[in-house]
């Protein structure tokens, strides 16, 4: 069983109840196209009804779920061009920020990207490492930029395109060219050159675009082996 076992206010059984959901969601172990029955998914995560329904209503909002009517929700198949639209607006998202951001980036995470060193070995553990230094680089360069709801927005679409991401990174060289990719955003930033470290990210996820009808086939098929719910 899974469950939460804190015993917190409403509002971080809320955060809570939408944190498990998510990343279940985001791992790809719902099925997608999966009615969901909020009281039996409360019983079975051992959560309760109010906290998972407010955690449902914002997931479907942020286009993780469907919603079907005023209390229902389902789960969604992956599809090639929403996640190629979640792409370039990461794109947008990202140039804009870095450039916006110039030198304001901190000291910490530019120091991470330029050290960057070893090439993933293509597993999971890899690919969740090096996932959390482009997490980083998004929230860091948003932050740089003084715009919060670009952090936000950053953090919608990294979970939402989080299973592409991991299965991309675990592709032939594509953690190797990341990284490469990655420290010369470090290096560039760090010099004062944001163009290019913006033609580092564009290349990053060019090549993600170009593999995307493979990447989404693998993300669905992955979710719908799952056997929860």
């Amino acid at each position: 069983m899974i469950g939460i076992t804190r015993e917190d206010g409403p509002s971080k059984k809320r955060d809570a109840a939408y944190d498990l959901v998510k990343q279940l969601l985001m791992a790809g172990q719902m099925r997608p196209g999966k009615h969901l029955v909020v009281q039996e998914l409360a019983d079975l995560l051992q959560i309760g009804v109010t906290p998972l329904r407010d955690a449902l209503v914002r997931l479907s909002a942020e286009g993780f779920l469907s919603r079907e009517d005023t209390y229902g929700f389902s789960t969604k198949e992956m599809r090639v061009e929403e996640q190629r639209q979640i792409l370039e607006l990461c794109d947008i998202t990202l140039s804009a920020g870095l450039r916006i951001a110039g030198d304001r980036m901190s000291q910490e995470v530019r120091a991470a990207l330029t050290e960057l060193q070893d090439v993933p070995g293509r597993t999971v553990e890899d690919a969740l490492v090096l996932a959390g230094h482009v997490r980083d680089l998004y929230v860091d360069v948003g932050r740089a930029a003084g715009n919060e709801i670009m952090v936000n927005l950053s953090r919608v679409l990294l979970d939402r395109s989080h299973l592409v991401r991991m299965l991309d990174l675990q592709m032939d060289d594509a953690g190797a060219r990341t990284i490469e990719d990655l420290r010369i955003i470090g290096i560039a930033m760090s010099r004062g050159d944001p163009e290019r470290a913006v033609a580092a990210t564009k290349a990053i996820l060019g090549r993600r675009i170009e593999r995307l009808n493979v990447l989404v086939k693998e993300a669905n098929f992955i979710a719908s082996q799952a056997t929860f719910p």
